[in-house]
């Protein structure tokens, strides 16, 4: 089905995994990877969407979906998918009839999220690393780390200088997110604490 800005949304049964069977899951055996991974990812914790109005596509995911508001980063609802942590976020203030809707970026989880850490492994593994909120800057194989303040709902007691969130371009430019398990988009050292 697709939301009133056209992105569209694929509803399965909660075992699927994109395999074989009634409910896709039956799954093929996987071969092993070659080398280890950079990161054990465990989840994708959120997508970001660009709406063109975000009071109506805010009406649309609560009444179809049923999504309730989990935490607010400014005027931006992360609406909890289940029981959260994930969820589907968008500013809700959105008033663009021109703007280009769809996946803004996507967010995986990795157990121990710490961004010095992740920053590091991605620069060890030929991103470059660069200044957060210089757009001209943003490039295929670039990260940056952009520490979330109190006024979109970061920081707080157990992280006085904001909440950090970790992003990447990969190859073809599109953004990646990368956050700690428990990352509900609220405040808190994690992102962890969500009302």
């Amino acid at each position: 089905m697709r939301d009133p800005d056209g992105i569209s949304i694929q509803r399965q049964h909660a075992a699927y995994g994109h395999g074989a069977g009634l409910y896709g899951d039956t799954l093929s055996p996987t071969a092993k990877a070659a080398a280890k991974p950079a990161f054990q990812l465990k989840s994708i914790s959120h997508v970001t969407l660009t709406v063109t109005n975000g009071r109506r596509s805010r009406e649309f995911y609560q009444r179809v979906f049923g999504l309730p508001v989990q935490a607010m980063q400014g005027s931006t609802a992360c609406l909890a998918v289940g029981s959260g942590p994930d969820f589907v976020a968008f500013n809700t203030t959105a008033d663009n009839p021109n703007a280009k809707a769809g996946v803004n970026h996507v967010a995986f989880t990795i157990e121990n999220f710490d961004a010095n850490r992740v920053m590091g492994i991605l620069a060890n593994n030929g991103l470059e690393p660069i200044e957060y909120g210089i757009p001209a800057l943003i490039k295929p194989l670039t990260c940056r780390t952009r520490l979330r303040q109190r006024a979109n709902n970061g920081g707080g007691p157990t992280s006085p200088l904001g909440t950090p969130e970790l992003y990447l371009n990969d190859p073809d430019n599109i953004t990646i997110q990368i956050q700690d398990v428990k990352y509900c988009g609220g405040s808190g050292a994690l992102g962890q604490i969500c009302p």
